[in-house]
């Protein structure tokens, strides 16, 4: 009995156990059943219960291309910048300004262009021939070739003004040139660079340095302009400026040493008739600082005058150009505060305002091409930057694929049932 009632326990033990697992199954089981009612895409396990039409490939086919093309389209707005600006005061101080030109005068001779320019601070730059460049130009605009010289590209001498006679004789005041220390005698005049010469043969000394006297560069001038009738030229380059209000000018004519006054050419070369010159130009370039993108310059490819190398018209006057400079920073995305690896560009953009009026040359008034600027309080900063992050642009890409799908399954549905709705009234024989 002992043996028995023993085996009899060993054997209930099992079947205790076997209970418990099943209630641990049939509770896991509930839990799954209860699960599964929350599922929001509900399966059909038997393949015969689909339904496949001609109008559902279609739409299937359209829905791929309409989601291909609206993802192209969000790939090339992820790809692609945006530029933001805002404006706020300048602040800056002591700093320097590069204008870049570049100006065409089909009718008048390199010779005769001089660049003069000064500014509000009161500095000078007088006949500016560093980093200035001159191309001359025949009449059908083609650059001069000259045997050994190439594309003539040349540089202005430094030549102070002459004191010279009026044409008007009767206003006239006599003429005496120095002869620079080289006069026999006391007020004697050395009004040629050859009677320059024969008073420096006479005293013995060598002569040197005509390029610094008044009437061999006066001579060496005239000579130049009679070569170089009827051509024109290109003048391009660049000036360093303080950033301050000031201007500069183009002008056939020589600046005073003192006081930069410009004066007529007639005047500094002492024709007897005064000359009329054409100023017509057309302004190929002309910026403030360097390149930005999206930079614009309103005077860029801007013609007065008579431009056309063939054209009688001739365009002798001042040319006013007022320019406001608004001074501009442009961060490209790899800026980051400065922190990136692509560094800002401090530049210019600015607005412009023009005036001309006709230069009578009988009064040896000066005709030219003159450029005012003045600086704006106010500075512009560009910031570029994505259109969209990635996060944005994952999400649109969610939303294209289930906006399409939504949208095409509504339309396939709608004219399924709709054609099985007038099916079944057919059979029924309720329509005719």
């Amino acid at each position: 009995m002992a043996n028995t009632n023993t085996g009899g326990a060993r054997q209930r033990a099992p079947a205790g156990q076997g209970q418990g697992q099943g209630q641990g199954q049939g509770e896991y089981t509930s839990t799954l059943q209860k699960l599964s009612k929350l599922d929001a895409f509900p399966k059909v396990r038997d393949a015969d219960f689909y339904s496949r039409t001609v109008f559902g490939g279609l739409v299937t086919i359209a829905s791929v291309v309409v989601m291909a093309v609206l993802f192209i389209s969000e790939v090339r707005n992820f790809l692609s910048n945006e530029t933001a600006h805002e404006l706020f005061v300048d602040t800056s101080r002591y700093e320097r300004m590069t204008i870049n030109f570049d100006i065409v005068f089909p009718r008048l001779a390199c010779s005769l262009v001089h660049i003069d320019a000064m500014d509000v601070g009161g500095e000078q730059q007088v006949d500016v021939t560093h980093s200035v460049f001159k191309k001359r130009l025949d009449m059908s605009g083609e650059p001069v070739v000259q045997p050994g010289e190439g594309a003539n590209v040349h540089k202005a001498e430094h030549l102070g003004p002459p004191k010279l006679a009026n044409d008007d004789k009767s206003n006239a005041t006599e003429y005496c040139g120095s002869c620079y220390g080289a006069e026999s005698s006391p007020g004697e005049c050395c009004n040629t660079c050859e009677q320059v010469k024969e008073a420096y043969r006479k005293r013995g000394w060598q002569f040197t340095g005509a390029e610094n006297m008044e009437q061999c560069g006066r001579e060496k001038m005239v000579r130049t302009i009679a070569k170089q009738d009827g051509e024109g030229c290109n003048v391009y380059g660049k000036l360093h400026v303080n950033k301050v209000a000031g201007n500069f000018h183009v002008a056939p004519g020589k600046a005073a040493a003192f006081g930069n006054i410009p004066l007529a050419l007639s005047e500094w070369l002492g024709l007897t008739k005064p000359r009329e010159f054409d100023l017509s130009h057309r302004i190929n370039h002309l910026s403030f600082g360097k390149y930005f993108p999206g930079q614009k310059n309103p005077l860029d490819g801007v013609m007065r005058g008579d431009v056309q190398t063939t054209g009688t018209q001739v365009s002798s006057g001042t040319h006013q150009y007022f320019i406001k400079v608004v001074p501009t920073v442009y961060e490209p995305i790899g800026y980051r505060n400065g922190t990136g690896s692509v560094p800002a560009i401090h530049s210019n953009q600015y607005s412009v305002t023009e005036n001309y009026h006709h230069v009578d040359v009988s009064t040896n008034q000066v005709a030219g091409v003159f450029f005012f600027y003045d600086l704006s309080p106010i500075k512009v900063r560009f910031t570029e930057r994505r259109k969209c992050t990635m996060l944005e642009f994952i999400t649109s890409c969610f939303a294209i694929i289930g906006g399409v799908f939504t949208v095409t399954g509504l339309l396939d549905s709608f004219v399924y049932h709709g054609h099985q709705a007038v099916k079944k009234k057919l059979e029924l024989g309720k329509l005719s």
